[in-house]
């Protein structure tokens, strides 16, 4: 199941909730109630890992993230 992240236009909350690709896009905050909106991210990807035969490795965390650095104009945030 897909996992989409949505961030608070509010108050800058982002999360991450599994939803099925059929399922509307979430409309309010589950911490505070206010509007979301759908970010953009990378995808799971699938690869066979022949040390520990692990079929499943999540490339997101090492990847940057990018947010709006002004209008129109995206920037890379630190990676953690």
């Amino acid at each position: 199941m897909p996992t989409y992240e949505y961030k608070c236009k509010d108050h800058g909350h982002i999360f991450e909730v599994e939803q099925k690709m059929s399922d509307p896009p979430l409309t309010t905050c589950e911490i505070c109630g206010a509007e979301v909106e759908r970010l953009i991210g990378m995808p799971t990807i699938f690869v066979k890992d022949s040390a520990n035969s692990s079929y499943k490795k999540d490339f997101r965390s090492d990847i940057h993230k990018y947010e709006a650095a002004c209008e129109g104009a995206f920037g890379a945030t630190q990676k953690d």
